[in-house]
């Protein structure tokens, strides 16, 4: 099942109203939790819950999406391999950076030099994350 959601959160990011973070994480939980934790830092964020959910959701935003995209690997439907070559051969898409994170060492290693910007192992250390997220940051 594809699904794509929106969080009901108000949008209170640390630039614009406009900026937002895409997490794509098939994990219920990790995505949730994702959600509350970058939204408690100030960052508005919309999630989907596999590759092609989230390149549904970024068609649909046009050119008001993302400003950095978490994307979690091993996913039903589209797995965040696939997404990111077709990401990637976007040029609408081409420019968000991307910050991977998995538990599975073998594909985190496959993808780091496919185009990610960062790599983070799951489940992540919290000031981990938020200091590559805050790095990545460019509303």
């Amino acid at each position: 099942m594809t699904t794509a959601t929106t969080s009901d959160r108000e949008d209170t990011s640390p630039a614009s109203a406009a900026a937002w973070i895409l997490v794509v994480e098939d994990d219920e939980d990790i995505r949730n939790s994702l959600e509350d934790i970058l939204s408690e830092e100030g960052y508005a964020v919309r999630s989907a819950a596999d590759g092609k959910a989230a390149l549904d959701l970024l068609k649909a935003a046009g050119a008001s999406g993302p400003h950095l995209i978490i994307l979690d690997l091993i996913m039903p439907v589209m797995g965040g391999v696939a997404f990111m070559k077709v990401q990637k051969q976007d040029p609408a898409l081409a420019a968000i950076p991307v910050l991977i994170m998995s538990a599975d060492k073998e594909h985190t290693t496959e993808v780091a030099g496919s185009g990610a910007a960062k790599v983070i192992k799951k489940p992540p250390k919290l000031d981990e994350l938020l200091s590559m997220v805050a790095s990545l940051w460019r509303p």
